[in-house]
């Protein structure tokens, strides 16, 4: 399409971050998020230039999947998903790994620009914001400390505060975020209450995650007597590097061990267990349905149909047999799901029988529903 015309403007209408190998093509992106049937006359203000846009990326936006800290451990194991990655995701992840991405947290533009200076108090941090541009706009200016910790660890940069200000062209307004006790505050799973680390804290502020204007050192006096960890048997959560943490550390991290990961392959299936679980099914009709999405989904990958195949995963694949009764509008009940059931265990033609008898059953209902209806007509 750009080779046709090179000023093309794309409008994002989605909850999440999503993968743009195009946006180098475009002249403009304009992040819309959910924004409901009004949506369209807003973005329509702000391309034609009747509004400023003043809005912030509530995520981080990355280069491609594999670079997000979730990438080694989801969608997870047989019956569990573990968060190994604790608190580093999204921009604390990033951030304290230097990964770059392609739009980070607290990101976005505006038709004016904007200057900062800083001031640090034991209480607040102040700061001279003006407005550098020739339109009047908003700008976010976002608050994060950091502390560089041998005993706790930590992200290379907390969010904690904000503050969102209006200006003309030219003008300057003095802006302070308090501190409050939340904000050098962790929780330590030691003594079961939120403690202060004392340290000195980075004070960052900027207009992202990214770009930070100003910083200044605080110290702060501490609450902690008895530190939560030992740093030595949790190396990768102090170094930040969380992409490939063994189970011995992330068992010292929960302070207890992993959970079964597996299913029990020596129980038959039920109403709770999925399409995905037939793979070990007695019933070889079962196993064949199994296989068969599976090579469904992954022809559809291989195809360019990505949405369909993922959307196959999450409606048929991963459902359990009790929503089938839910979502097929009454063509399926719960009684038939039983019969369903009998054919994936190895009970091929009982339960198919089980199946014909209950949509007799069903049938027959339905008649005699119609009758009654009629009769209250009369």
């Amino acid at each position: 399409m750009n080779q046709v015309n090179e000023n093309i403007i794309v409008v994002l209408s989605c909850g999440s971050e999503v993968k743009m190998p195009w946006v180098n093509q475009t002249k403009g992106l304009l992040h819309g998020y959910l924004s409901g049937q009004a949506g369209a006359k807003a973005m329509l203000k702000i391309i034609t230039g009747l509004v400023n846009p003043s809005g912030k990326l509530a995520e981080s936006y990355p280069i491609k999947y594999e670079d997000t800290p979730t990438y080694h451990y989801f969608p997870g194991k047989e019956v569990s998903v573990e968060y190994r990655e604790a608190q580093f995701i999204g921009y604390r992840y990033y951030d304290t790994n230097n990964i770059p991405v392609r739009y980070p947290f607290g990101y976005g533009l505006s038709y004016t620009s904007f200057s900062y200076d800083i001031k640090v108090a034991h209480n607040r941090v102040e700061f001279t914001l003006t407005n550098t541009g020739k339109q009047a706009g908003k700008e976010i200016a976002q608050l994060y400390i950091g502390s560089v910790s041998n005993q706790i660890f930590r992200a290379k940069k907390e969010l904690k505060g904000f503050s969102k200000v209006f200006l003309m062209p030219g003008e300057s307004k003095r802006v302070s975020i308090l501190f409050n006790e939340q904000t050098f505050r962790y929780y330590n799973v030691k003594t079961s209450q939120w403690e202060i680390e004392e340290n000195n804290y980075q004070i960052m502020i900027g207009s992202s995650s990214e770009e930070i204007r100003l910083s200044a050192e605080l110290f702060v006096k501490g609450t902690t007597s008895i530190m939560p960890y030992e740093p030595t048997k949790l190396s990768p959560y102090y170094n930040g590097d969380i992409t490939n943490i063994a189970d011995q550390v992330f068992e010292k991290l929960i302070e207890r061990k992993l959970p079964q990961a597996n299913w029990n392959r020596t129980q038959p299936l039920d109403y709770n267990d999925t399409i995905a679980q037939c793979q070990y099914a007695k019933g070889l009709f079962a196993r064949f349905i199994f296989h068969a999405l599976r090579f469904v989904h992954k022809f559809l990958w291989k195809i360019g149909k990505q949405s369909t195949a993922n959307l196959i995963m999450m409606s048929v694949y991963h459902m359990p047999f009790r929503g089938y009764a839910r979502m097929t509008g009454g063509a399926i009940n719960m009684p038939m799901v039983g019969g369903i059931l009998m054919i994936v265990n190895g009970h091929f033609f009982k339960g198919l029988a089980h199946i014909f008898k209950e949509t007799r059953k069903m049938k027959k209902l339905k008649k005699q529903k119609k009758i009654v209806s009629l009769m209250n007509q009369l």
